[in-house]
C-alpha cells in the first residue's frame, strides 16, 4: 500500500520539514518548505521547496525549487524564514547558515526577490545585491540566531501612545528572530526597518509575567506573530506562536495576549498548539482577518520512517487550519478539501478516510490503524501508536474555554474529527479547541 498523502504537502523525494514563506493569493495558498532533496543520500543540505494549492481542492501543485544553498553566507544551508508582499512584490527572507572551518555557526538574515510567483514556472528568485541583511547574531547570543518573521508596525503596536501619522514617520516592519543567549536560554529578538532592507537592533522582545513564557528552553524557534481579533470580547489580540528547544524534546507553543512597543502582554500562558506526536515549526499565512496556519507533521532529528525506505520521501506538512480567538482561546479549524469522505485507490496515493465522533457519547474507540487509536472513555480522550500515548485534555483546564464555561461550550460542540490521509492523521477536537497530528508508521 502506497503512504503518500493526497491533500498533505510531501516532498516528491528526500527530506521536508518546516513550512516557510506561507502567503494567500486569492484562495490559492502558495506555501515554501524546507527541502532537502538528496536525503539521505548525502550530507544535509536543504533549500526551499514551493508548492501550491487552491484551497477548495487542496489538491498541490509541485513548482521547481525556489532555493538552493550556493552562496557564501548560506552555503550550509537555506534556513527556515518568511514571505511579505508588498506593492512592489514579493520578497522571502531566510536565514543564511555557513559553518566555518573551527565549527563556528555564523547565521545571517536574507531578502530575495521572487517575480510572477503565480506563473507557471513558480516563480523566478533573485538574491539581494544587499544580502546580507543582517550579517551575523547580535553581541550578547550564540550563532543560534535564526527564522525570521517579518509583520508591520501599527500605531496600536508601537506602544508609545503617538499618533498613526507619527507612528508612519518611525519603522514601518518588525522582525522577530529566534534566539539563544550567551547563557544558553532561549529568547525572541527584534529588528526594525522602515524599508524592508536596512534593519536596526531594536532588542529583546520581553514577555509579562516571565512565567507566562517558556522559561526551560535553551533555544526558542520559529517564532510567528498572528494578529487577530477575538470574536467575543471584540479585541485585537495576538498570537505569539513558539518552538522551545529543551533537553528532554522539542515542542510547539503559544501564547495570547496583546503586543506594546517590545513587550508582550500575556492574557493566557503558553500551552502547546498540538498534542499529537509529529507536528513543529507552524507559520501563518495572513490575509486581512483571514488567518491559516500551517505544521511541519514531523520533528527535529526524528526522520526514521517507512516512507523513506520504501518511496524515497520523508515527512509531510499538516492540513491547513484556520485561525481564531475566543474569550482569548485559540481555535484552529482544520481545512477539508471538496472532496468524499471516501475516495477511490490510486496507485499513487495512501487511503482517505474521515470518521466523525460525539465527546458526548458515553465511549467510543476508532482504529485509524493496527495499534494506532483514538480512544473516548471516562472522560478520557486517549491517542495511542503502539506503546506510545497522548491524553488530549479536553476536560477543561487551561486549554479549554474559560473554567467558567468550558463544560458547557463542550456539549455544544463535542464532534471530534479524524482524517486520514496517507501516511499522515490530523484530529480537529471540539471545533478546533484541540488538534492533534501523528505519522502513521
Amino acid at each position: 500500500m502506497p503512504y503518500r498523502p493526497r491533500f498533505h504537502v510531501a516532498p516528491p523525494q528526500g527530506r521536508l520539514n518546516d513550512p516557510n514563506g506561507l502567503y494567500l493569493d486569492g484562495t490559492t495558498l502558495h506555501a515554501f518548505y524546507q527541502h532537502d532533496p538528496a536525503f539521505p543520500r548525502r550530507p544535509k543540505r536543504i533549500g526551499w521547496g514551493h508548492a501550491s494549492a487552491d484551497l477548495r481542492s487542496l489538491r498541490w501543485q509541485h513548482h521547481p525549487d525556489a532555493l538552493t544553498p550556493d552562496t557564501p553566507y548560506d552555503r550550509h544551508g537555506c534556513y527556515s524564514g518568511c514571505a511579505v508582499r508588498t506593492e512592489d512584490g514579493l520578497r522571502l527572507y531566510y536565514t543564511g547558515n555557513l559553518k566555518t572551518e573551527d565549527g563556528t555557526r555564523v547565521p545571517s538574515q536574507n531578502l530575495v526577490h521572487v517575480h510572477h510567483p503565480a506563473g507557471p514556472e513558480g516563480g523566478f528568485y533573485q538574491r539581494s545585491p544587499l544580502n546580507p541583511l543582517i550579517p551575523r547574531e547580535h553581541p550578547g547570543y550564540t550563532g543560534h540566531f535564526r527564522d525570521p518573521h517579518i509583520t508591520p508596525i501599527t500605531a496600536e503596536e508601537a506602544g508609545d501612545g503617538g499618533s498613526a501619522e507619527q507612528a508612519t514617520a518611525r519603522p514601518r516592519w518588525r522582525m522577530l528572530l529566534g534566539a539563544q543567549r550567551e547563557e544558553e536560554r532561549g529568547a525572541v529578538v527584534v529588528y526594525e526597518s522602515a524599508d524592508l532592507e536596512s534593519w536596526d537592533w531594536a532588542g529583546e522582545l520581553r514577555v509579562e509575567p516571565a512565567e507566562a513564557a517558556p522559561q526551560d528552553a535553551f533555544m526558542w524557534e520559529c517564532p510567528n506573530l498572528v494578529p487577530l481579533r477575538d470574536e467575543v470580547t471584540g479585541e485585537r489580540l495576538h498570537v505569539l506562536f513558539l518552538c522551545p528547544q529543551r533537553a528532554g524534546g522539542d515542542e510547539s507553543g503559544y501564547i495570547v495576549g496583546r503586543l506594546e512597543g517590545h513587550t508582550f502582554h500575556a492574557l493566557r500562558p503558553y500551552q502547546r498548539t498540538d498534542w499529537g506526536f509529529e507536528f513543529y515549526a507552524p507559520q501563518a499565512a495572513l490575509d486581512g482577518d483571514t488567518a491559516l496556519l500551517l505544521g511541519w507533521a514531523g520533528m527535529p532529528a526524528q526522520d526514521e520512517s517507512a516512507t523513506l525506505a520504501a518511496e524515497g520521501w520523508v515527512h509531510t506538512l499538516t492540513l491547513p487550519r484556520r485561525l481564531s480567538l475566543h474569550n482569548h482561546a485559540l481555535r484552529q479549524r482544520i481545512l477539508l478539501p471538496d472532496a468524499p469522505e471516501q475516495l477511490p485507490a490510486d496507485e499513487a496515493y495512501g487511503p482517505w478516510q474521515v470518521w466523525r465522533r460525539s465527546l458526548l457519547d458515553e465511549a467510543w474507540s476508532v482504529e485509524i490503524e493496527p495499534g494506532f487509536s483514538l480512544t473516548w472513555s471516562d472522560g478520557q480522550l486517549e491517542l495511542r501508536r503502539g506503546e506510545e500515548t497522548r491524553l488530549i485534555p479536553v476536560a477543561g483546564g487551561a486549554e479549554s474555554e474559560r473554567p467558567d464555561n468550558a463544560s458547557q461550550e463542550l456539549n455544544k460542540n463535542s464532534i471530534v474529527l479524524i482524517i486520514r490521509d496517507g501516511n499522515v492523521v490530523d484530529i480537529e477536537v471540539a471545533d478546533g479547541r484541540f488538534c492533534a497530528t501523528s505519522h502513521i508508521f
